[in-house]
């Protein structure tokens, strides 16, 4: 049912360093897609790839126009409430243990793969959203900066927080915030 153009089908090609890389090899017509409507994203969808690569991942950006997963991708749809695309991508790809969890909990085959029982045992404290965004705005700034990660443990708990500690040229050091181990876990 592939065509050389019509509704695109995103891979994990289209899976960056937590961006999106625009640009398709598949398509299907829009009737194809309308049959296959539950594997549709939407602005703001996080798409995950649960083979080949685990774990990597990225925000459907706005534009896209209609769009479709394969099936090497899982979409999360997230409270906007509770936490911002563009944070939940930061945390997962390195920010507060999940990937290493991913990779611990993707272990046991032949073949690591993410399923939605895996996907739905993580869990990371989240800050409010007015820190979540503060943290986003701080790393936008800081590109070319030094980059240090480091690890700490969660008091009271045994999950492992990386966090990233950047410095620029004539700035202080900017620390991501670490979210209240107190506040409720999301997943």
């Amino acid at each position: 049912d592939h065509q050389p153009s019509g509704v695109p089908v995103l891979g994990i090609e289209n899976i960056g360093r937590a961006v999106f890389e625009p640009g398709n090899k598949i398509f299907v017509t829009r009737e194809k897609a309308l049959e296959l409507a539950a594997f549709e994203v939407t602005t703001g969808d996080i798409v995950i790839s649960r083979s080949g690569t685990v774990g990597e991942i990225c925000a459907v950006p706005s534009g896209l126009g209609t769009a479709l997963i394969s099936t090497n991708l899982m979409r999360v749809s997230l409270n906007t409430g509770v936490i911002v695309p563009a944070f939940f991508v930061h945390m997962f790809q390195g920010g507060g243990g999940v990937k290493s969890q991913v990779k611990a909990l993707c272990k046991g085959s032949s073949r690591e793969f993410l399923n939605q029982f895996i996907l739905e045992s993580l869990a990371f404290p989240v800050c409010g959203l007015a820190e979540q965004r503060e943290n986003l705005l701080k790393l936008s700034g800081l590109a070319g900066g030094q980059l240090r990660n480091a690890t700490v443990m969660v008091p009271g708990t045994t999950l492992a927080w990386s966090f990233f500690e950047f410095k620029t040229a004539g700035a202080t050091p900017y620390r991501l915030r670490i979210p209240d181990p107190g506040a409720p876990a999301v997943g």
